[in-house]
């Protein structure tokens, strides 16, 4: 309901933060409740407080976000990159994509958490470089000496090769993210896309995380999707909901239904998601300090799965409700930032583009999840202006 009264009262523009975060946040909110009332988690102690948390945590975010219409310059959008450069980056992510996936299938786990924590180099650098492929693909869609043809060539054969890994290490995110991304570059360069077709996309993209579900690790596995798929009563809400978004809910109920349990951070995780993004050059392992992995231990020991977290959640357990209206504020300014920026080139419009989809997945982890790929992203595309000095950042 808050949704459409919002949007009466607000244009319609896809790219525009407050017309992608709101949407998807409220879904993650309410996901859980609904599947609550729906009869599914029936033994969990259920309170309405997350409810109202999330939404004071949405009105913060309303209230901080941008909501001016940027106007994008396709020719100050223009990057211009020697072609042979971009064959030979695109040949090498290929054959390491086939590689990476070759190896997995020589080699077979049975858990996504055995291939993220995987010691193989050529698993290492998949691991690496591959949630990060579509800073590669939106790139070459604001090169302007590739013709549109060879462009959708890429496109096509991109999202062919992660279909592929997909159904090999079972992480759907790869293919959405590039998806969500081509359908930003879509509007950006092509044609604006209404609120009507964002509608039919967004349930789209809900219905392929349902339909995906069981085809996760399917060349590993012994048995087929089509059997997994067989063997799942449940009706199709219940698959939409939990395929994804119920988490969020779930874990910022348990934070508060379980919060005798621990005390507050006052701040700790925050330090942790600031430090996170440089956790590959520290001499030690910082990965058991966050906000996710301490959710874990506390609630959910022993279970090989991770749960994930919540957005909102992160900043309850530091300060209340205090800190649920501080991490929606730092949410905002982050996203504001990369907004107003995103029209000074092709390139920081990149950035911005790919880290919508991690925004979007966000709300079913924690800060670190925003900051440590934002920082990551940006270190090679500095490194990329620098190289080819084309124009000022």
């Amino acid at each position: 309901l808050f949704n459409i009264i919002y949007f009466i009262f607000h244009d319609f523009n896809i790219i525009r933060p407050d017309c992608w975060f709101i949407p998807v946040y409220s879904l993650y909110s309410i996901a859980f409740s609904t599947l609550y009332k729906m009869g599914e988690f029936s033994t969990y102690v259920v309170t309405n407080e997350h409810l109202l948390l999330s939404w004071i945590g949405l009105i913060t975010f309303c209230v901080c976000v941008s909501k001016r219409n940027l106007k994008y310059n396709k020719t100050e959008l223009e990057v211009r990159v020697d072609k042979n450069l971009i064959y030979l980056a695109f040949v090498l992510i290929v054959g390491l994509t086939l590689l990476y996936n070759y190896f997995l299938l020589k080699n077979p786990v049975y858990q996504k958490v055995d291939v993220a924590s995987s010691n193989n180099l050529i698993v290492l650098i998949g691991n690496l470089l591959l949630p990060n492929l579509s800073l590669f693909f939106v790139l070459i869609m604001f090169i302007t000496n590739i013709s549109s043809r060879l462009k959708k060539v890429f496109f096509m054969m991109i999202i062919g090769l992660l279909v592929l890994t997909f159904l090999v290490n079972g992480d759907r995110s790869l293919v959405i993210k590039n998806v969500i991304c081509g359908v930003l570059v879509y509007h950006i360069l092509i044609k604006k896309i209404s609120f009507k077709k964002a509608l039919y996309i967004g349930f789209a993209a809900i219905l392929a995380l349902t339909i995906m579900s069981p085809l996760k690790m399917i060349l590993l596995r012994q048995e087929s999707g089509q059997v997994v798929a067989s063997k799942d009563e449940r009706n199709l809400v219940v698959k939409l909901l939990e395929s994804d978004f119920h988490a969020a809910g779930l874990n910022f109920n348990t934070l508060i239904t379980g919060k005798d349990r621990y005390d507050l951070k006052y701040g700790e995780t925050w330090i942790y998601d600031v430090v996170r993004p440089f956790d590959m050059v520290l001499p030690i392992d910082i990965s058991n300090f966050g906000v996710m992995q301490w959710y874990q231990n506390l609630f959910y020991p022993g279970k090989i799965t991770g749960m994930g977290f919540t957005l909102p959640g992160e900043g309850y357990v530091n300060f209340g409700i205090v800190g649920v209206v501080i991490q929606m504020i730092a949410v905002a300014v982050i996203v504001n930032f990369l907004y107003k920026a995103s029209c000074r080139s092709g390139l920081f419009l990149s950035l911005y583009i790919c880290l919508i989809p991690i925004f979007m997945y966000a709300n079913r982890a924690d800060l670190a999840n925003i900051l440590s790929p934002l920082v990551k992203m940006l270190i090679p595309l500095s490194i990329f202006y620098i190289v080819m000095n084309k124009r000022k950042v």
